[in-house]
């Protein structure tokens, strides 16, 4: 099958194109190079206590990182999995590279004003950051991740269409499960028929510590002190 080349994709690093006239009128010339680029990205996220450092190549090759503040090079350490940042670390530096090409050095602050927030994993927990999402599959794919953690969402809001469109809005204080957010959904795009559906919420509720850690981890995202709140029980009022 002939590749569309309005659409053509690689994820090889060197390419050589070679164009030939099929109907013969013109003569082949030579052959064209082509050298990809490599991105580098990282970011940090909380698991259990420990504050962790993901970093990711595109097109995906091998990536050399340091925490101490020394260049990264091939001598230096081959990053195969997200790995705990060490305490007193100032930065994480990476590099990706293959067959002599390699991205730009990538440098990731670690600032010292964010730390692994201390969560006791049996008791209730809100977490208040707002959560977006405007397209069905994003909106659906996150009910998905609420069931899976049984997680209620905190004053969602809901939109189906455009025009004609129609919406759905709560207090931030209420909050609800999936099942009962799709109970709603239904009826909605029933009486406005094709459209995408948004949705949006101030936050999550979680009924253990350990179900926000797990959703932190395997959301890979930072948790920040304020925006997590749990149930203070009474002997803890009266310490």
């Amino acid at each position: 099958m002939v590749p569309d080349l309005q659409k053509f994709t690689t994820t090889d690093l060197r390419l050589s194109f070679l164009a030939v006239d099929s109907t013969g009128q013109h003569q082949t010339g030579p052959a064209t190079a082509w050298q990809n680029r490599i991105s580098l990205k990282s970011r940090f996220f909380q698991q259990g206590s420990q504050r962790m450092c993901e970093l990711l190549a595109a097109p995906p090759v091998p990536i050399f990182y340091t925490t101490d503040g020394s260049t990264p090079s091939s001598a230096s350490g081959v990053y195969a999995d997200s790995f705990p940042v060490p305490e007193g670390t100032i930065c994480v530096l990476a590099i990706a590279e293959k067959d002599g090409i390699h991205s730009e050095v990538l440098r990731d602050d670690v600032l010292r004003d964010i730390q692994p927030v201390a969560i006791d994993p049996t008791k209730p927990t809100t977490w208040r950051r707002s959560h977006s999402f405007d397209t069905t599959k994003e909106s659906y794919e996150f009910l998905a991740k609420l069931e899976k953690s049984a997680a209620k969402i905190l004053g969602p809001r809901v939109m189906v269409g455009s025009s004609p469109w129609a919406e759905f809005n709560t207090d931030s204080s209420m909050s609800l499960d999936r099942a009962t957010l799709e109970k709603i959904l239904h009826p909605l795009r029933e009486i406005v028929g094709a459209g995408e559906v948004s949705l949006s919420c101030d936050g999550l509720a979680f009924l253990s510590g350990q179900d926000l850690l797990d959703w932190a981890s395997d959301q890979k995202t930072e948790l920040k002190e304020h925006e997590v709140s749990q149930v203070v029980t009474r002997n803890e009022h009266e310490d």
